[in-house]
This record gives C-alpha cells, structure tokens and sequence, in this order.
C-alpha cells in the first residue's frame, strides 16, 4: 500500500483548488462586457507561489481592461472569520505592484471554499489588524514544527458569497463520466468516419 508523502498532498490540495476555480470561474466570465475577452494564467499543481490564478481582461478592441490575482483556500471546516497570513497578503501585493504596471486596474482577491459556501475577499481594499500567533510552520504536513505568524481573520460577512458548495469527490465522479462521454462520442465518430470511407470505396 502506498504511503502518501507531504508531495502528494500537496500536489491534491493544489489540484483541488485549481479544479475548485474552474467551478466558479463563469461568475467572472458573466460580468464581462460584450465583446470582452477574459484569459485564465493558473499556476501548477506543484507551485509554491501565493497566488493560484491570474485573469486577465480585455476589451473588444484589445485594450487592457484590469488584472485579477486570485488565491484559492479549500477550508475543511466552516467557520464564521477565515485565518488569513500577512506574509500571504504582502506577496500578493507585490504581485498587484507588478501587476499595476501593465494593468490601470489591478484587482486581488482571496477566494475560499468552505463546506457551506464560498466567499470571495477583496483582501487589497479591507483594512488588516495584525497579530502574531504560534501555528504550525505548514498545513500540509501534519508533522510540520510550530511558529510565530503574523494573521488576521477576516470575516465572512466582509466577503462576497457565491452560494455554491465545492465538493471534489462529485466534481471527479462528473469529470469522469464527462471523458467516458467523450471517448464514446469520438470512438463512434472514428467508426461512422470508417464506414464512410469503406462505403465510399464501393
């Protein structure tokens, strides 16, 4: 039986959070102007970044509309404020910062995923209270050393909630009926394609 390292959960909390966005990513789609165009960046299952998605919007003649830097978080509990690091919050506004030179309109934005809804922050306009707490060093790995963080919890009421429930076993039972679709559709393709070259042979 294998044994599952820090790498792979790791490399199953970012594939979580990366399959948890494209869920909701239509929300952001939906506030685009006709004619607008959004393109999705997403960072790898295995990146150690501060970030897990770039979207980058443009206008219908091509012009730079604004840049979205979103962090995802899948909460395994619920509750009514989100812990939230500074340390997090200072790389995400480096980001803004290199952002804001190629964008006028720069937004970031924390995007959790609890058991009961999902809120996302406007973490760049909120004021921060900071205080230091002993927490683990890493959520990943549960044998990970205790140490001092800089937080903040933010409350659910200062985010937007999108009224949708991510539930990973569900989406892959629907992602995996979608690909046998799919392979059954393109093997009857492959077949009619078949015939009709035989038929035409005659």
């Amino acid at each position: 039986m294998k044994t599952t390292t820090k790498d792979d959960s790791f490399y199953l909390r970012g594939e979580k959070e990366r399959l948890a966005f494209t869920e909701v990513e239509h929300i952001f789609e939906n506030k685009l102007s006709p004619g607008w165009k959004m393109y999705k960046y997403i960072t790898t299952n295995e990146a150690t970044t501060h970030y897990d998605v770039l979207l980058h919007i443009y206008d219908e003649g091509g012009r730079k509309v604004s840049s979205n830097i979103i962090e995802i978080k899948i909460r395994d509990k619920h509750y009514t404020s989100l812990l939230y690091e500074q340390k997090k919050h200072n790389y995400l506004l480096g980001l803004f910062e290199k952002e804001s030179k190629i964008f006028n309109k720069v937004n970031v934005f924390y995007l959790n995923f609890t058991p009961e809804n999902t809120y996302l922050f406007d973490v760049k306009n909120m004021k921060h209270t900071w205080s230091m707490k002993k927490l683990p060093s890493s959520t990943v790995n549960g044998g990970a050393k205790w140490i001092d963080k800089a937080i903040t919890y933010l409350p659910l009421t200062s985010g937007k909630p999108f009224n949708y429930i991510f539930n990973y076993d569900e989406v892959m039972k629907r992602e995996l009926k979608d690909k046998k679709l799919a392979n059954i559709m393109s093997e009857q393709e492959r077949q009619m394609c078949m015939f009709e070259s035989v038929k035409n042979l005659k």
